[in-house]
């Protein structure tokens, strides 16, 4: 078999229907958005006939540098012709221990050890573990309307019935309190029994929400009087997406924990990481010292630091939280003026940097499959944009191209929109009550 000889569209949806994940392909197909990509350089993707079309999702944050940065593919393109040993369980791993110094150098607050891994979720894990570990405690909260994974203690943590009911029971142990509620966060931790708070600094799948001013901070401190430790999901958010390296240097954050991924390796190479501090290390392994409680196969792999170096090294060197901050100023201003002269249809756009979520209207209890988010999508599609909904809030869409977009690139959005919005007046928003 030939695995890298090409095959058209009907044979690649032919496969997935027969042997990979048939619903996946069957909800593309229903709302015409299936295409065979076949190569992508930078914010933009080409299909097989060579039509050209503009990213504006980023594969859910996972494509800062947009695709392919060639700095990245030349240092991965080296380690391999090197003939390095490019997996040693056994033993120390060069750019896995240069990564981690790096992490601890550029991470907000006094991170002193990192765990790599191979996804956020699984990172998530990681923090939910070492967090009971730390405190012998054994309850972990999280906020409504959070995501933090699937896999099932990430899941436990995400509360979103969807897709928690199939799974149930989950991991005991878990708890949700109210979005932007202060006093009903610190009323649960003075019960004294509260190992950590996990919480994203915005809320990406909650539908790109940011929490209200001063929460994060004062969240920060009541865990801090009541024994808790503060974990910080910056999986999506992470390396230049709200306009900062990390979105908590927006808010004056020093968590206990940090969880990253996505845009941690340009998008080449699965790689998470969990960081924590010294404090934390020190209580967790000060009566269970044993550094092998927690361990995985593939975390810490020469190609997935190759990769993670570079690519914090160009981000740097490009300083593309600077370009965040820029363009996403410029499309915020810009959608939210569009969505003034469109109030049957949009109801709000939020966001920071270059995370946006366009909120539409929307028939409460809306099924999924009628939801406008995904004639949007379609629409938006036929206009060569590619863009999807958030997971917790199916009616917005994201609006979160690489961090590299150009300034005529996101005026090509524009008219895309545009055109579509005028669709949907002219024959009806079918998803409106």
């Amino acid at each position: 078999m030939n695995a890298t000889a090409p095959i058209d569209l009907a044979r690649i949806l032919e496969l997935t229907h027969n042997y990979g994940n048939q619903g996946f392909a069957m909800f593309l197909e229903m709302f015409d958005l299936s295409r065979h990509f076949v190569r992508a350089k930078g914010c933009q993707i080409f299909d097989a006939k060579d039509t050209k079309y503009l990213d504006f999702l980023s594969a859910f944050g996972v494509l800062n540098l947009g695709h392919n940065p060639k700095a990245v593919k030349k240092a991965l393109l080296l380690a391999i012709q090197s003939d390095l040993p490019l997996h040693m369980q056994a033993n120390l791993c060069e750019s896995e221990a240069l990564l981690s110094k790096l992490l601890c150098d550029i991470a907000p607050g006094k991170m002193h050890r990192v765990f790599l891994c191979n996804s956020g979720a699984e990172g998530v894990e990681a923090a939910i573990k070492m967090a009971r570990l730390a405190t012998k405690k054994s309850v972990i909260l999280s906020i409504v309307g959070g995501f933090h994974g699937k896999t099932l203690g990430a899941l436990s943590a995400t509360p979103n019935e969807r897709y928690q009911a199939p799974f149930r029971p989950l991991v005991p142990g878990f708890e949700a309190v109210a979005f932007g509620d202060l006093n009903a966060l610190e009323k649960r931790l003075k019960k004294g029994d509260v190992a950590g708070l996990i919480i994203e600094p915005v809320m990406g799948e909650g539908g790109v929400i940011l929490h209200p001013e001063g929460y994060l901070k004062e969240a920060e401190r009541v865990c801090r009087e009541n024994g808790a430790l503060f974990i910080l999901d910056e999986i999506q958010t992470g390396f230049g997406r709200t306009g900062r390296f990390f979105a908590a240097e927006h808010f004056g954050l020093s968590p206990d924990i940090i969880v990253l991924s996505k845009s941690l390796s340009g998008g080449y190479v699965p790689i998470g990481a969990l960081l924590y501090t010294e404090k934390v290390s020190e209580m967790a392994h000060k009566d269970l010292p044993d550094w092998f409680l927690h361990t995985n196969t593939f975390g810490g792999n020469t190609l997935a630091c190759v990769g993670a170096l570079v690519a914090i090294t160009e981000m740097e060197r490009q300083k593309i939280w600077e370009k965040a901050e820029r363009q996403g100023a410029y499309l915020l201003e810009k959608l939210q003026a569009i969505a003034e002269s469109y109030p049957a249809i949009i109801t709000e756009v939020r966001g920071i940097g270059l995370m946006i979520g366009m909120e539409l209207v929307r028939r409460e209890e809306m099924p999924l499959e009628e939801s406008g988010s995904l004639l949007f999508a379609k629409e938006l599609m036929a206009r060569n944009i590619v863009s999807a909904y958030t997971i917790n809030r199916p009616w917005v869409i994201r609006v979160a191209p690489p961090l590299i977009v150009r300034r005529s690139q996101c005026d090509f959005f524009f008219n895309a929109l545009e055109d579509t919005l005028k669709h949907f007046q002219k024959q009806g928003a079918p998803w409106k009550s």
